[in-house]
């Protein structure tokens, strides 16, 4: 399987926010991604055909998760664009 650059690899564990963006030597290689974004997207690969992304406020940014009146976190729909599900369908097919 063969990823083209540049990619990012997300560790497992949602709590490890050490995100790893990989460019081609040409232009640096790897770099570490600082998040400072608002928004944090997540992106649910289910099987080769499938894939769901949500959005929410980046708890990276003051510690606290966005809540309704349930007490569940907010999280809105994200439509993915062709290329998109493409590489979640190879990140599955890969794995």
């Amino acid at each position: 399987m063969v990823f083209n650059k540049p990619f990012v690899e997300k560790p497992l564990s949602a709590e490890d926010h050490n995100v790893y963006i990989y460019y081609p030597s040409s232009v640096g290689g790897v770099t570490i991604f600082d998040d400072k974004r608002k928004v944090s997207l997540k992106v649910y690969a289910v099987g080769p055909y499938y894939a769901h992304a949500e959005a929410r406020k980046a708890p990276g940014l003051d510690g606290k998760v966005e809540r309704d009146s349930h007490g569940k976190e907010v999280r809105y729909p994200v439509i993915l664009s062709s290329k998109e599900k493409t590489i979640a369908r190879k990140v599955v097919i890969a794995f």
